[in-house]
C-alpha cells in the first residue's frame, strides 16, 4: 500500500472519526449498544443459526477491550444468546434473538436518517450510491445476512477499525484522540480555525470542545490569534508529524484483511466518504 493511498491518509482518518461520533451516537441513544457492538451483533445475525464466537472474536480483535466481553453485553441485554455451534459442537455461537432482530433494523433506519440530516450534500442517492461503493469493495463478504439492513457491517466495522487506529496513534504521541482530531483540523485549514468550525465538524457542543482546546493552549499545542481563533503552535507541528506516520501504519495494520481484493475498490470508498464528510 502506498502513503497517497487515500485509505491511509489523515483526511480519511479524520472523516472516519466523524462518521464514528454520528453513528456510535445512533447506537447509545437508540440502541444502548456502542458502534463495535452494534458491528459485532449485526455480523452475529449473518447466519440464523448463529456466527461461531470463535470467528467473531477473531474478526473483532482489533477491538482494545476485551472481544469475549461483547458477547456477554450482547447476552445480557437479551439482543443475543450462545447456542452450540452447528460446525462445531464443542465450541460455542452467537445467534441473534428477535429482539436483536428488532433492534438491528431500527438503528440501521436510523443510522441512514443520521447521516442524511448530517451534512447537506448527503441525500437518499448518496447513501444508496455509498453502499454500492461498499457492495463493490474488496471488504465486504460475498455472504449475505439473512436481516434486511442498507448498511452492511463490514462498513461500520471499517470505521471501528480507523477510531482504533486513531486512538493508539493518538496515545503514542502522548494525545487522546479527540485532541489529535482538532490538531488535525487545524492543521488542514488555510487559516485560522473558530471554534464554531469545530463544533459543526465534530457534532460536539461548545461547553465539551471548550475545556479541550484550553488543554492544548495550556501545552503550547494550539494559539489562539487574539480573536478567539486557533492555529497551531510549534509543538504540535512536530507532533502531527509522528502522528502522521504511526497512523497511516496502524490503518494499513487494522485494515490489511479487508483488502485481499482490489486496492482501488477500497480507494474509492475512501475518497467518497471524504467526499460526503468534507
Amino acid at each position: 500500500m502506498h502513503d497517497s493511498s487515500p485509505v491511509t491518509s489523515v483526511s480519511t482518518l479524520v472523516t472516519m472519526h466523524m462518521m464514528h461520533i454520528l453513528l456510535n451516537e445512533v447506537c447509545y441513544a437508540v440502541g444502548d449498544l456502542n458502534l463495535v457492538e452494534y458491528s459485532f451483533l449485526l455480523r452475529a445475525s449473518r447466519n440464523e443459526q448463529g456466527v461461531s464466537v470463535k470467528e467473531l472474536k477473531e474478526e473483532f480483535s482489533f477491538y482494545i477491550g476485551d472481544a469475549a466481553h461483547l458477547s456477554k453485553s450482547l447476552v445480557q441485554k437479551e439482543l443475543a444468546v450462545l447456542v452450540r455451534d452447528t460446525a462445531d459442537r464443542r465450541g460455542l455461537a452467537l445467534r441473534t434473538t428477535r429482539k436483536g432482530i428488532t433492534r438491528l433494523t431500527l438503528l440501521d433506519e436510523t443510522m441512514v436518517l443520521s447521516l442524511m440530516s448530517a451534512n447537506e450534500t448527503i441525500t437518499q442517492e448518496s447513501i444508496e450510491y455509498l453502499i454500492d461503493h461498499c457492495c463493490q469493495s474488496a471488504f465486504l463478504s460475498a455472504e449475505k445476512s439473512y436481516i434486511d439492513t442498507l448498511i452492511p457491517c463490514e462498513f461500520t466495522s471499517l470505521i471501528c477499525r480507523y477510531q482504533t487506529a486513531l486512538i493508539r496513534s493518538s496515545a503514542s504521541v502522548g494525545l487522546s484522540s479527540l485532541h489529535a482530531v482538532l490538531l488535525l483540523l487545524v492543521d488542514a485549514s488555510p487559516r485560522a480555525v473558530m471554534i464554531s468550525y469545530l463544533v459543526r465538524k465534530l457534532r460536539l457542543p461548545e461547553s465539551i470542545l471548550l475545556p479541550q482546546l484550553t488543554f492544548l493552549e495550556e501545552r503550547r499545542l494550539l494559539e489562539d490569534n487574539g480573536s478567539g481563533d486557533f492555529e497551531l503552535g510549534e509543538e504540535a507541528m512536530m507532533r502531527i508529524g509522528t502522528f502522521t506516520e504511526k497512523s497511516a501504519h496502524m490503518v494499513q495494520e487494522l485494515v490489511q484483511d479487508r483488502l485481499a481484493g482490489e486496492q482501488n475498490q477500497l480507494d474509492e470508498l475512501c475518497r467518497y466518504c471524504d467526499y460526503l464528510f468534507q
